[in-house]
C-alpha cells in the first residue's frame, strides 16, 4: 500500500503576507442552523442560519514585539482581511479581532500572543 503523504503546517495571511510566528491555527464554522420542534412531529426540520467562521490562532512572541499588533487590529474594531490555508485550499475571511491575550509560562517557554478572528467566508480557493 501506497504511503500517504500529510500536508504541512497552516498558514495565516494579513495584508497578504504570511504570519510568521503563528504556533496553532483553528478554524471553526458554525452554520448556526436552528431546530425546529414541533409538537405532534418532534424534531420537524431546521432553519438555516447565518454561517460563520472563526480563526484562533496563537503566535510566539518574539523579544521585539508581534509581527503584527493583533490587540491595536482589534482594538480599531474594524473589518479586516485574513486568509488560512490548510493543505491545498485557501479561506479568504472578512471579520474582526474579538479577542487578544497574552500569556507567558514559567517553563520556558516563548511567551504568547493569542487572538481570535470571527468572519464570513469571502472565497475558499
Amino acid at each position: 500500500m501506497a504511503q500517504i503523504e500529510y500536508s504541512g503546517p497552516a498558514t495565516v495571511y494579513y495584508l497578504g503576507l504570511p504570519v510568521l510566528e503563528a504556533k496553532k491555527v483553528d478554524l471553526k464554522f458554525n452554520a448556526n442552523n436552528k431546530t425546529v420542534n414541533t409538537l405532534s412531529k418532534g424534531r420537524a426540520g431546521h432553519t438555516a442560519g447565518p454561517k460563520v467562521y472563526e480563526l484562533s490562532v496563537s503566535n510566539a512572541l518574539p523579544s521585539t514585539g508581534p509581527d503584527v499588533d493583533w490587540e491595536e487590529l482589534g482594538a480599531a474594531q474594524e473589518v479586516i482581511t485574513l486568509a488560512v490555508k490548510f493543505a491545498d485550499r485557501t479561506y479568504t475571511l472578512d471579520g474582526d479581532i474579538r479577542d487578544v491575550s497574552m500569556s507567558s509560562d514559567a517553563e520556558g517557554g516563548a511567551n504568547e500572543v493569542s487572538f481570535s478572528f470571527e468572519a464570513t467566508l469571502k472565497a475558499r480557493t
